[in-house]
């Protein structure tokens, strides 16, 4: 089985080298990832419907509605879980990853506190027959499965859509206009040249 991206248990436990499949260790990363969440919540990090995580269900977007945090909150909740399921055996890396994790809390908690971004949020739709319904108006939707993309369930294109996870760029056949969108750190990308 392949890990889902947006899965939180399943992405989590692949930053600690498990498969999902592997599930020995799933209560005790669930304990630390909602500790994490419940860390987030505390200092306005969380703007979804989920506030506990009780399997591999649970997608990011449940998690934050606010693409922009994306990024730094998935990093926060993986620096979290590393540090109280398997600490680097050196003193000097746990301490980069303390300083980071509270870099990223400053950050998360300077945005929580600032109006939302005001580009859209991007869901993922995929086995999902509409958005959620705390999508608002104007937010995109992507299907992986028919590499559709859509707007409150409007169609766009076939291939407006370029799975950029783990590249550097565009690939050589994208055109100049299409999307791209990194599915690890949530950033979404526009061909420009």
């Amino acid at each position: 089985m392949a890990a889902n991206p947006e899965s939180v248990l399943d992405s989590v436990k692949q930053t600690l080298g498990f498969q999902p499949e592997y599930q020995a260790f799933d209560l005790d990363i669930l304990l630390h990832i909602n500790s994490a969440i419940g860390d987030l919540f505390q200092i306005g990090g969380l703007s979804g419907p989920i506030l506990h995580i009780t399997d591999s269900t649970t997608l990011w977007a449940a998690i934050t509605t606010r693409l922009e945090m994306l990024g730094m909150i998935k990093a926060l909740v993986y620096m979290r879980v590393r540090l109280a399921f398997d600490p680097p055996a050196s003193g000097f890396a746990i301490s980069a990853i303390e300083r980071q994790i509270e870099m990223l809390e400053f950050r998360i908690n300077v945005a929580a506190e600032g109006p939302p971004a005001t580009i859209p949020v991007w869901w993922d739709l995929t086995g999902l027959a509409d958005f959620y319904a705390n999508a608002a108006v104007g937010d995109f939707g992507f299907d992986s499965a028919s590499e559709n993309i859509y707007v409150n369930g409007t169609q766009l294109a076939d291939g407006y859509w370029w799975d950029l996870t783990g590249l550097a760029d565009f690939p050589a056949e994208a055109l100049t206009g299409e999307f791209g969108y990194d599915t690890f750190t949530g950033d979404v990308w526009r061909k420009t040249a």
